[in-house]
């Protein structure tokens, strides 16, 4: 007994040594690392792979389908952070899109995108949108913990008009993402897309002008 105690100890000792040694060499071991509570968290919100992002925006298709079958012709799940939701206006410069923003943010979105090689031509649609901004806020707005972040951008030929709400990139919040994005994306076409459809043809007037 007392040699085996003594084999065990030796052996003991060894470990001991050998984790030490590797310790001061930079070499960690299972049992000698710490843990971190945020260390998930923090591996989800770095972002998701191109593949992984294809399988959340298939599943978000589906929803959509299954939510409102036959209203949108839907483009392959994108490999991005954006999906793109057809019907877009002015060969794809005027467009309508769901969105993520995992990282610091964490946060889902829906937006019209307005961008035109002309910053003029941009500014002049992001202006008749947004003319009556209290209006259109309160028909895509319906909730307090829904963020208008409307964003203009004077100096380049891209603006946006976004609503935004705080969300989780684990997997467990998905389907609740997608009720979320696949309304408010609906919402968007109807309200959004008929004033479109009515804007004055700016680009016309411009290159007229020009």
């Amino acid at each position: 007994m007392r040699g085996k105690r003594r084999r065990l100890g030796d052996s003991f000792m060894k470990t001991e040594l050998r984790n030490n040694l590797d310790i001061r060499m930079g070499i960690k071991h299972p049992s000698t690392l710490t843990f971190d509570p945020n260390q998930y968290t923090n591996r989800e919100s770095m972002g998701m792979t191109p593949s992984e992002l294809q399988r959340y925006w298939r599943g978000f298709i589906s929803h959509m389908e299954a939510q409102y079958p036959d209203a949108y012709l839907h483009r392959s799940p994108s490999k991005n952070n954006r999906q793109i939701v057809p019907p877009d206006w002015f060969g794809g410069a005027m467009r309508i899109a769901a969105g993520l923003n995992w990282g610091k943010e964490n946060s889902i979105q829906v937006d019209v995108t307005l961008n035109h090689a002309s910053k003029e031509i941009t500014k002049a649609w992001y202006e008749f949108l947004m003319k009556d901004e209290r209006r259109l806020r309160s028909q895509l707005v319906s909730n307090s913990d829904e963020k208008w972040r409307p964003d203009v951008r004077l100096e380049n030929p891209e603006s946006w008009i976004v609503l935004k709400r705080h969300s989780y990139p684990e997997e467990r919040n998905w389907n609740e993402q997608y009720q979320w994005l696949a309304e408010k994306v609906d919402i968007f076409h109807r309200v959004i897309g008929p004033l479109i459809n009515a804007m004055p043809d700016v680009e016309s007037h411009s290159q007229a002008a020009g």
